[in-house]
């Protein structure tokens, strides 16, 4: 994380004190700033990136939420799987120019907020 030219991950022990929610938090909001500037600049190039790496975020949350040590209720690991296949399928159909960035961010803005900042 960075404000201004400060980087705080450069401080000695900055990632011991970040929780895993923390981190999760984190990469949302990356993915979803990304997303949010992707469609500002209409550019494909940067569309492209922010897709595939909001794709990224949701493959390793699936296999997260799938590991055996995950201790979510089953009920809401079923949720992240249905909503992470969900939010593949339609971030290739963003790629193919069939339908809008809008969806992504708002489901990522949702995520966030389930993480509790």
């Amino acid at each position: 994380m960075s404000v201004g030219c400060v980087n705080f991950s450069d401080f000695k022990g900055y990632d011991e004190v970040r929780s895993e929610r923390d981190h999760e938090y984190a990469a949302f909001l990356r993915s979803t700033r990304e997303l949010q500037a992707a469609k500002i600049s209409n550019d494909r190039g940067l569309i492209l990136n922010s897709v595939v790496y909001n794709n990224q975020l949701w493959v390793v949350l699936a296999d997260d939420v799938r590991s055996p040590g995950n201790l979510l209720p089953e009920d809401v690991k079923v949720g992240i799987l249905s909503l992470s296949s969900f939010v593949l399928k339609y971030g290739f159909r963003v790629l193919v120019e069939e339908a809008s960035i809008d969806i992504l961010i708002d489901i990522n803005k949702a995520m966030m907020r389930g993480v509790g900042r």
